[in-house]
Formats: structure tokens, sequence, C-alpha cells
């Protein structure tokens, strides 16, 4: 996940003074070695705050429970570091949901500890469990925050918003189309693997009636890598013609090489 996440953090918390934020894209934490691991989006520090920012695309229903593991995770890993209680710094944990909220139609729900017999009586932890939904229907932030959730649900038009938002805009629909050609890629190696297999079936039955059994099983590996050169090759192709893709992609993607790739450029005159 590729949030901006300096930029995103002061728009969340613009009460707050974040100073250059350093951050740990999926760093992977646990409170002991026998405990379960945690596997953080992004783990963010500017030196005075700690930041965990999870992406949730899907409800499963334990993002209150999540929260509080996260938080205790991230508590521990201080401890072991600083050693005192008293200087465990703050700590948000912060999920950005692409579906609603149980809790209601805000777009924002931040969480904090509070006495149940005088909610004026803060327990002042450091720590804060806050939740962004991009299905939010009440007006409840400044246009900032409302562009950003807009941006990452696919609700920002083109050219729209201000330059991180563009920024953020193009980051999320290369992300989109990288996951569809991820899923387009294990489609490619099935058929390829089915490709292969027909030509090697193929030059068998041709090969059978006319030279002795053991040539025709050395020269199966032969054909079938053929085959799958053939598909790879089909598959660029048909890559370039979309033009979303750049060489580098489209190389990963389909597996040709850079030489294949200029093959298949200039005979179909991509230029």
């Amino acid at each position: 996940m590729n949030l901006k996440t300096e930029e995103f953090l002061r728009r969340a918390f613009p009460q707050l003074e974040i100073g250059e934020v350093k951050t740990i894209p999926e760093s992977t934490q646990q409170a002991t070695p026998d405990s379960k691991g945690v596997r953080f989006d992004v783990y963010a520090s500017d030196g005075t705050y700690l930041f965990d920012l999870e992406m949730q695309t899907v409800d499963k229903g334990d993002l209150p429970q999540r929260s509080r593991y996260y938080n205790c995770v991230l508590d521990i890993d201080q401890i072991y570091k600083e050693g005192d209680y008293v200087q465990l710094k703050p700590v948000f944990v912060i999920f950005i949901c692409t579906f609603a909220l149980s809790y209601g139609d805000r777009h924002r729900y931040t969480f904090c500890r509070y006495s149940t017999e005088d909610r004026n009586a803060a327990l002042n932890d450091g720590t804060q469990i806050i939740m962004f939904s991009t299905k939010g229907t009440v007006d409840d932030l400044d246009e900032p925050m409302k562009q950003f959730l807009d941006c990452v649900d696919g609700k920002t038009a083109p050219g729209s918003g201000d330059a991180y938002i563009r920024q953020l805009d193009q980051s999320v629909k290369e992300a989109r189309m990288n996951k569809e050609w991820r899923r387009e890629y294990m489609n490619l190696e099935i058929m390829l693997k089915h490709a292969a297999d027909e030509a090697a079936e193929k030059a068998v039955a041709e090969a059978a009636p006319k030279i002795r059994e053991e040539a025709v099983s050395e020269a199966a590996p032969k054909i079938r890598k053929e085959a799958v050169a053939v598909e790879r090759k089909r598959t660029a192709t048909r890559m370039l013609s979309e033009g979303e893709l750049s060489d580098e992609q489209i190389i990963r993607y389909s597996g040709v090489t850079e030489k294949e790739l200029e093959e298949c450029k200039i005979s179909n005159r991509h230029v």
C-alpha cells in the first residue's frame, strides 16, 4: 500500500505537528517469539508518534479485536526498545475501509479510552483507534480528507483535486490494474500449460507413425517450450495493443524477454 504516508497523516491529523515521517512498508512484528505475528501495511513514525496504517477492503467483522491486538504489539515493541512505560510514544492505529462501518454513516470514527462513569475523565494513555470509511455519507470531514477517501473509493474525476490527489489517483489506478493483470497472469500460466500439453500431444500423434517412440519422447520437451514461447509472445502483443502497461510490466506479466518484446513491437509496428 502506497498512500504517500506523510501527506496522508498531515491531512488526517491537522491538529498534530507531524515531523518528517519514516515508514516501513509491510513490517512484520510479534509480541513474543511464539505469538501470532502482525504484518502491518505501513508502520510509520516521526519520532514523536507511531502510526499503523491498514487498508481494509473486506469486512471480516474483526476490526475491534484486530485493532486491540495491533496496538498491543506496537506497545510491546516499544517496551523492548525503551524499557519504561512512561516513554511509550502515542500510537495511532488507522484503518482505511472501503466498506460501510457498523457504527453509523460517518466517514471517521475515533476511539479513545474514557471512564464509563464520567465521559470527561479520559485515560490519556496515548492510544487512538481511527476507522475511516469511504462509504460514509455524513458531512464530517474537511475537503482534503474527503477527496482522499473519494480517490481511494474510485470516485475521483480525471484531473480533479490537488496535486497529491491526482498523484494518488494514478497510483490507485495502477494498483488496481496490476491486481487485474496478476489475476490474468495466473490464468495465462494455466493457458500456457494447456497449450504446451496440446502441442506436445499433437507432435507425438503426428510423429509416431514416422519415427521410433524414443525420438518422439525426446522431441516433446522442445515442442512444449516452443509452444509456451509462442503463447507468451501472443500475450505480450495483446498487452502492447492495449497500451496500458509499461515495458517492465509486460515483461513481468507475460514472461517474454526484452529481446522478444522488441520483436513483438517491430512485428506489430509498436515503435
